[in-house]
Order: C-alpha cells, then structure tokens, then sequence
C-alpha cells in the first residue's frame, strides 16, 4: 500500500500524534528528517481521517478517540466472526476487517476489556469465545430541522438494520 506523509512534527508531539493515530487504529510510520523535525506517513486509505485528528490535536482541539459508528461496525463484523469461528488466520481476519494486525490487536483488546475471554484454535484456525459472550449494540440518531424530525434507530438484534422513523409533527 502506499504511505503518504501527514506531517512533521517536532520530537515533543511525534508520541502523542502516534498515540492517536494508534488508539484510531491508523497505522503510523515515523522517519527522521536532517533538521530536527520527524516525518510521520499513513496509509492512503487512513490519511484523511488521520490528517484531521492531527490538526485536531496540533490546533490543541478535543479529540475523539474512537470513531463511533465505523468501530462499532467492526467489532460487530468480528464478533459475528468469532462467534461462528470463521475468522481465519491472524491476517485474513485482519483482512477481513480492513485493518493491520496491529490495528486487529487493539479490535481483541476491546473485547478483552468488555470481558470477553478470547482464544485461538490452530486446528480451525480461527478465534473463538471461550466463554459464552454476546454483545449487543444499540444507538439512536436524532436529525433535527426546521420542520421535520429523522430518528434512526441501529441496534446489533437486528443485524443493524437501521430502522428510519419520521416525526414530521414533532416540532409543531
């Protein structure tokens, strides 16, 4: 894939940028420069997204610190994967995601961290629950104009089909 550079950074701010990008699970590849600033590049697919939580962070902005609804995507996609232990190797699985392993790594922590006790099969190769686990996710998006009110409800019961209600009396 292709690196395309982000930015440079004075030494002070290259681990906090990296720390970031990392948490956002976007791969960051760092080189030093002849002065004293260090050049920091991403994947092509990654750099948009990576570009504004940089100048985020350099214009000294609140951040988020995990895309919400992409993730929440992912980690529905991977337990879906896991629970029907299809994940394949390491890689694939990463692959199947569209992250790096590194990137897959921190996915499996998440899920450690919701109490998901995670293991490997060589024989399947696959991942699978140790344990009996479900996760369940379940948001609403409430879009508001002058007259007109669009709620989408998501939750992971349905297989996140979103279902779209439309309150066209709400604000009258």
């Amino acid at each position: 894939m292709d690196l395309i550079k982000l930015t440079k950074c004075s030494k002070s701010n290259v681990s906090k940028i990296t720390s970031i990008l990392e948490y956002n699970c976007i791969e960051a590849f760092i080189t030093k420069k002849a002065s004293s600033k260090i050049e920091i590049k991403v994947y092509r697919k990654d750099f948009v997204y990576a570009k504004l939580l940089t100048e985020k962070f350099l214009r000294q902005e609140e951040l988020s610190y995990f895309e919400p609804i992409q993730n929440a995507e992912r980690l529905r996609k991977m337990h879906h994967l896991i629970s029907t232990q299809t994940t394949e190797t390491p890689t694939l699985f990463a692959n199947k995601l569209g992250l790096s392993q590194r990137q897959l790594n921190v996915f499996l922590q998440h899920l450690k961290n919701l109490n998901a006790k995670i293991g490997y099969d060589n024989e399947k190769n696959s991942y699978y629950y140790k344990k009996p686990f479900s996760l369940v996710f379940q948001f609403s998006l409430l879009s508001i104009t002058d007259n007109d009110v669009v709620e989408i409800i998501c939750t992971s019961e349905d297989e996140l089909d979103m279902q779209f209600k439309k309150k066209i009396d709400f604000l009258l």
